[in-house]
């Protein structure tokens, strides 16, 4: 008997030590604010947050214990008003459905819910001040508005597709789709491809409303990229899911299947991944892709230590369980989350006056002034030079072009810590950004140790002014001093500026002021519509109260003054408050002659900003403001350069010469070097317009950097922060889509690549190592050898295994009906317009009758001396693929050619280390080797769309057309892939490209160099 008395009393401490352990427990406070618009009387809709909140012994700031009530439905009067007050100063926001529900509403059934502008203004607050916040499935979906969605989505850096998905163990029981839905499905199954009975998966479109279904038991598994926690490595899911993209956040875990071949035909009929995103972070805000807090299996009983560890450990992950994955993966993940959850305290900084300054017994505040040889700043009670060390902003991001300002402030907050930890002091953007950019530098300068000061741009209208070569013409007058005036308004949070397409709009309420140190005006001048200026207004001369001109000033120069006078005028009658200001130029209109010149344009006219004064009214003063490169224009390398230079020396002498002539400061307020596989300017000694590796970048940036503190400039600002897909290049612009540039990265135009910070997502690296080709099956395979093909936004990926490294053909192809029928020993069926050869070098060629760069510069452009293509099909030639650098220079008299062309053959594949943008391939010694090739080298003009350059011979350079895939067919030594007929390879459409933001190593370059100095 006393045996089982001891088993007993055993058992019993086995059950209550548990108990014991979890009083003893340290309680912790949080202010945590729960939104859920859709709770129904189940009560399972966050049952297992607040279970766990009270399991972790997470108490409300009252010392309470947080119960299912504790909720914000802001569709439910009854509901949240407490909670409602909390959250502007919550630590931790949770949204975990706001689908809504039905309402009876003056006798009828209304339908409440989806996210409001509150929502997501207060989860971006509390992102940018670095607090958690957390969301689930369906918190930005309908009925949400698509733009309050992105805007939410994007603060999660995720992008979706419409489709969710869900798994049912039985078809012939649909709980909780709707009868709209189970219609649909019902008229699938009669096409009696697939049966609605037994497990399957179904499939909802939010956006087009389409249906579908798929016999299938394969399980959806969870599994992580990044496990920081203590969750399972890898678990079934089985219930609601997106599918979601990736849009600059990080992937902390995804989903995947391997179905069925049946299903995956399906499946990629409409562009549905076998891997997407489960759970995405960027900042401090955590998306999780399911229903993961939704369970019904939730014990009533919470107080007990290792409960959760005790579920995790032994409930069974099957087909059957809702709860497995809450207790396996949501729990352990949540509880980190909450874990590394710290209050945050806001202190009040010290905001540092501005300068009192008397001009004409009337007192005017400053924050800086133009000096001798720098601006001048106030701080501590005195004026201090002010060497600008700065980098430039612009409004682009993948995916949409600056006129759409898709930048959100969550991206806004992290770029300004960021560009804040660089060391800079200073940063420039060229036009009015969104409210969001204003609310986020306030934020950030409120709080940092040191601001980050703001050079406001004062955009000029690019295209009214090159075609009415005239700036004084009274319409594009006005526009521009309304524009200059709006920008003044903006820093000073005063503006409401009206919805106008393709510029930033919104209510500007943030007064930054205090935070712009000086505002720059205009765009890099076309010499043309500067030298039409001139004639067209002749001795016409500029006298202002605060910017003024001298007798020898040119029209042009004065309608300059006379616009930064306006702005001038307009801040000091407004606010009594005024700040340097000066005006965009670029060498192409310097002051300098330069006699030696061949290309007419390049000193047709010049702008001289000693002929623009500031009068004795004006504290701030004036400054001149440059875009200086190394490469461009051409006389900077041929009329400053000696043979004998190793470096930058060019560039260097041409800013010492700009300095020694201008009266004021100067600052180079643009530079840089582009980190692109193609090429467009050739600069001295490697200082390239392109063709240039990451790390070349760094360094290089560095050196053009020490160039401008040794010449005693006023500072340098690094062109640009972020790269932008937008962008376009002279030679590349002709082959691309113009209106669908942003969806893709053109690694070949060199200027969308200048940025510090990347967004190529690279999920092969060229490095010869095969991991990262798991999952993927061979397009073509024969006699054990085999070609497999992926792609993304910038690349179409190969890899070939080989029995062992031997001379190796392969013939793509893009367009039907074209190309040649023989590829080196391949003889085919149907012709091909690329030949790939890998043997002692790698290079990729074009039929002669697809080569569009000497259609182009041979007919079109003869005078570039390229031999031109000839329009016959197969005529079994291959050209070298390439880019035009320069065009042929004509003497002025005699047209004879003085500077031949310059072209680069682009069609060579390089070796190289794996994380360089110039390596194309790995070991060509190896059998097995990677390799990558740029869309627009494939004569790509859209990738994101099948876009590619149609027949040029019948339709011009415009020609396009939409290819189906690429047909493959390689040759290994004696050995054909495969032994008959051709691979194919196809990819999914997209419109929001995925991208993952990366710093390039200029930023760790340019870091030490603006704390440190270059060595």
């Amino acid at each position: 008997m006393k045996r089982y008395k001891w088993i007993a009393l055993l058992i019993g401490l086995l059950i209550l030590v548990p108990v014991v352990v979890w009083f003893l427990q340290k309680e912790r406070t949080l202010n945590i604010v729960l939104f859920d618009y859709t709770v129904g009387n189940q009560q399972r809709e966050h049952a297992g947050t607040t279970w766990l909140l009270n399991h972790l012994k997470i108490r409300t700031d009252d010392g309470e214990n947080y119960t299912y009530t504790d909720y914000i439905n802001r569709y439910d009067g009854t509901q949240g008003e407490k909670m409602l007050k909390r959250a502007a100063a919550a630590d931790l926001l949770l949204f975990t459905d706001t689908y809504g529900k039905s309402y009876a509403v003056d006798g009828k059934t209304e339908h409440r819910g989806g996210l409001t502008t509150e929502d997501v203004a207060l989860a971006t607050d509390a992102i940018s001040q670095g607090k958690p916040v957390v969301a689930e499935f369906n918190t930005a979906a309908s009925p949400t508005p698509a733009d309050r969605s992105n805007a939410f989505r994007q603060l999660f850096g995720t992008a979706w597709t419409g489709w969710i998905g869900r798994f049912f163990p039985d078809l012939t029981k649909l709980q909780g789709l709707d009868e709209t839905v189970v219609s649909k499905l019902k008229l699938q199954s009669k096409d009696k491809t697939f049966k609605l009975s037994g497990p399957g998966y179904v499939f909802i479109n939010d956006s087009t409303e389409e249906v579908f279904f798929v016999n299938e038991d394969t399980p959806l598994l969870y599994k992580w990229d990044k496990n920081q926690g203590q969750a399972k490595d890898e678990v079934r899911y089985n219930y609601w899911f997106e599918v979601l993209e990736l849009d600059g956040g990080e992937q902390q875990a995804h989903f995947s299947w391997q179905p069925s071949k049946k299903t995956q035909a399906m499946l990629r009929e409409r562009q549905l991944p076998l891997e997407f995103p489960a759970y995405v972070k960027q900042g401090s805000g955590h998306y999780f892709a399911g229903d993961y807090t939704d369970v019904a299996d939730i014990p009533r009983y919470y107080r007990y230590a290792g409960l959760d560890w005790f579920r995790k450990q032994f409930i069974l992950d099957s087909a059957d369980s809702e709860s497995a994955f809450f207790w396996k993966i949501y729990m352990p993940t949540l509880s980190r989350i909450l874990k590394e959850t710290k209050i945050l305290k806001q202190q009040a900084v010290q905001v540092k006056p501005l300068a009192q300054t008397k001009v004409n017994d009337q007192m005017v505040r400053t924050r800086a002034r133009s000096g001798q040889d720098t601006l001048e700043m106030y701080q501590d009670g005195k004026w201090k030079p002010y060497f600008v060390k700065g980098v430039n902003v612009g409004l682009g991001r993948p995916g949409a072009f600056p006129g759409e300002h898709a930048i959100s402030r969550n991206e806004y907050d992290r770029w300004l810590r960021q560009i804040g930890e660089m060391g800079v002091n200073t940063i420039r953007i060229y036009t009015l950004h969104p409210p969001a950019f204003y609310d986020a530098l306030k934020a950030y300068n409120e709080s940092a140790k040191v601001p980050i000061y703001l050079m406001q741009g004062m955009w000029v209208e690019e295209q009214p002014f090159e075609e009415l070569k005239n700036a004084f013409e009274p319409k594009f007058l006005k526009m521009t001093d309304t524009e200059a005036k709006r920008m003044v308004d903006v820093i000073h949070g005063n503006a409401v500026v009206k919805d106008v397409v393709g510029h930033a709009s919104g209510t500007y309420t943030s007064d930054v002021s205090q935070y712009v140190s000086a505002f720059v005006f205009g765009i890099e001048w076309l010499p043309e519509a500067v030298m039409e200026t001139n004639k067209k207004n002749k001795g016409l001369r500029y006298e202002g109260s605060y910017v003024t001109t001298t007798n020898e000033a040119s029209p042009f120069e004065s309608w300059l003054a006379g616009r930064m006078d306006v702005a001038t005028q307009h801040e000091l009658a407004t606010y009594k408050t005024t700040r340097p200001i000066g005006a965009t130029n670029w060498p192409t209109t310097d002051p300098l002659a330069h006699l030696e010149e061949v290309e007419e344009e390049q000193d047709l006219v010049s702008i001289d900003f000693n002929h623009i004064q500031a009068t004795k009214n004006f504290a701030g003063g004036v400054f001149a403001s440059y875009h200086i490169y190394p490469y461009y224009p051409s006389f900077i390398k041929e009329e400053f350069g000696r043979q004998s230079d190793t470096g930058s020396e060019s560039y260097s002498r041409y800013l010492k010469r700009m300095k020694d002539y201008h009266d004021m400061p100067i600052l180079v307020s643009e530079f840089g070097i582009p980190s692109s596989r193609g090429k467009t300017h050739l600069g001295p000694n490697g200082f390239d317009q392109g063709h240039v590796s990451e790390d070349k970048q760094g360094k290089l940036v560095a050196q053009l950097y020490q160039d401008i503190v040794d010449t005693k400039m006023a500072g340098g600002l690094v062109f640009i922060w972020q790269d932008e897909w937008f962008k376009r290049t002279w030679n590349t612009m002709d082959y691309d889509d113009a209106d669908t540039r942003p969806r893709w990265s053109n690694v070949q135009t060199s200027e969308q690549h200048f940025g510090m910070l990347g967004f190529l997502r690279a999920d092969i690296m060229i490095d010869g190592k095969m991991e990262d080709w798991k999952g993927y099956a061979p397009i073509a395979e024969n006699d054990g050898q085999a070609i497999y093909m992926t792609s993304d936004e910038a690349y179409l990926y190969l890899r070939i295994d080989r029995k062992k490294a031997e001379p190796t053909t392969i013939a793509l192809s893009t367009k039907p009906n074209d190309g040649n029928l023989q590829v080196g020993k391949l003889m085919l069926e149907e012709g091909a317009e690329y030949r790939l050869t890998i043997d002692q070098q790698a290079r990729l060629d074009v039929d002669e009758r697809y080569d569009i760069f000497r259609y182009h510069y041979g007919l079109k452009k003869p005078f570039e001396m390229v031999t031109p293509p000839s329009d016959q099909q197969n005529s079994g030639n291959f050209n070298p693929i390439y880019q035009m650098l320069d065009y042929a220079r004509r003497d002025p008299v005699s047209k004879k050619i003085i500077k031949p062309a310059i072209k680069w053959d682009t069609g060579v594949l390089h070796e190289g280390q794996p994380d360089s943008i110039l390596t194309d391939i790995s070991d060509l010694q190896q059998s097995r080797i990677e390799l990558r090739i740029p869309w627009m080298v494939l004569n790509m003009r859209d990738p994101s769309k099948h876009e590619i350059i149609g027949d040029f011979w019948e339709e011009g350079l415009e020609a396009k057309m939409v290819t189906e895939g690429i047909e493959v067919t390689g040759q290994i030594g004696s050995t054909r892939i495969p032994e008959k007929d051709r691979g194919f390879y196809n990819w999914s459409e997209w419109t929001n490209p995925q991208q993952r933001e990366e710093l390039k190593p200029v930023y760790q370059t340019m870091r030490k160099a603006f704390k440190e100095g270059v060595k």
